[in-house]
């Protein structure tokens, strides 16, 4: 046995100089593991007990470990256990042993195998849709995350293949470095979609499969007209005296469709500078706006061609279509507030009033005073609403 040990090149069994007096072998040398069966990339500490002969610790010496007859890491015996903690285990099977290069109390040698077992790691997918709902012929993204699963280290990022699959369709798609897979599809059928993507494992990791996502393919429904006046525009409201106040007016209306109100259509005209305009759809109580805000949008007149001419009952302004920002959330049968707001200095600031046509009550108030009420108008406008499905 000490023959064998000291022809092993490059592991510190060196044995005693010539002449000297050649130690006793140790009492035992046991090399342990924690845990004896791993995971691939999971950190395993080997741990190799000397016990002199005559009690005591070791002096020194080198320590190797070695898979089989590779060396996988050494270590300096300064106290009765030395350890060593490696993750570079491959899957399988592994004999383990300790070789003891000796000191001058103990001669070199080396124990025991002990079996060390490394399994595939397992890994997590996770897959989200991040289009949300498209129309027909539109990409839609899906994207799965394949990470480790503890014990596996972290940072050993799995690689391989996903499959998504919808069911009637499958898709292949190669992770990148970073455990990625992305999947752009942009033929799938108006309906719902359950997808799910399955990694199909490695050399190292197990396969795995995430739990589904339902992608959305709906047919966009455009937003159709909910409200209406029709007659021809009168009245304004004037400002002079150099003084800047808030101007706004309010016309209560009843929502006739539930869903999504996202635009309003206008008719506007002024004779003094033309100020940016904020619309706002508002609950009522007790008939006047609250100052609750569902949905919100505004518009720069500089960029709109308004009329700006002198004042005629009966001039058609030009319609304006105004886009809310945030769109309000309306219910059928529900009464609502549709409230402009814009700072007038001097001229004329209105929007186009018309002779009552419609069942709601045009309110105005300036500076947040008191709503009063201006019977003998109506506003001019349209709310466009995208029906609930």
């Amino acid at each position: 046995m000490m023959a064998a040990l000291a022809a092993v090149v490059g592991l510190g069994l060196v044995g005693p100089p010539a002449g000297a007096a050649v130690p006793p072998p140790a009492k035992s040398i046991v090399v342990t593991s924690s845990p004896s069966t791993a995971v691939w990339s999971e950190g395993v500490r080997l741990t190799v007990a000397i016990t002199p002969k005559g009690g005591g610790t070791p002096k020194g010496g080198t320590v190797t470990f070695l898979d089989g007859d590779v060396p996988i890491g050494t270590a300096t015996a300064t106290a009765r256990n030395t350890t060593l903690t490696t993750s570079s285990l491959a899957v399988g099977g592994h004999q383990i042993t300790a070789a003891y290069g000796g000191d001058e109390t103990v001669a070199p040698g080396s124990s025991a195998p002990i079996t060390v077992t490394v399994a595939k790691a397992s890994a997590t997918v996770t897959l989200t849709s991040e289009s949300g709902p498209v129309g027909p012929g539109a990409e839609a993204t899906l994207r799965a995350v394949v990470k480790p699963a503890a014990p596996a280290a972290t940072s050993r990022r799995p690689s391989g293949t996903v499959v998504f699959n919808t069911g009637t369709r499958s898709a292949t798609v190669r992770l990148n470095a970073n455990g990625v897979a992305t999947w752009r599809p942009t033929t799938l059928a108006e309906g719902s979609h359950t997808v799910t993507a399955t990694y199909g494992g490695s050399d190292v990791y197990d396969p795995s499969t995430s739990t589904s996502v339902v992608q959305e393919v709906v047919v966009e429904t455009p937003n159709v007209l909910d409200q209406e006046t029709t007659a021809a525009p009168l009245g304004a409201y004037n400002v002079y005296g150099g003084e800047t106040q808030w101007l706004t007016l309010a016309q209560t209306f009843t929502a006739g469709i539930t869903g999504e109100l996202d635009e309003v259509t206008l008719r506007l005209w002024q004779d003094s500078e033309p100020l940016p305009l904020e619309v706002e759809i508002r609950t009522l109580s007790a008939g006047v706006p609250t100052t609750t805000v569902l949905g919100s949008g505004s518009v720069d007149w500089t960029e709109v061609d308004v009329w700006d001419g002198s004042y005629q009952e009966t001039h058609p302004t030009p319609s304006l279509d105004v886009e809310l920002d945030v769109p309000a959330s309306v219910t059928a049968g529900t009464e609502y507030a549709l409230v402009l707001r814009s700072e007038a200095t001097n001229g004329t600031w209105l929007p186009g009033l018309v002779e009552p046509t419609y069942p709601g009550t045009l309110l105005l108030n300036t500076e947040g005073s008191t709503w009063w009420p201006m019977n003998d108008y109506d506003m001019w406008f349209r709310t466009w609403v995208v029906p609930a499905p």
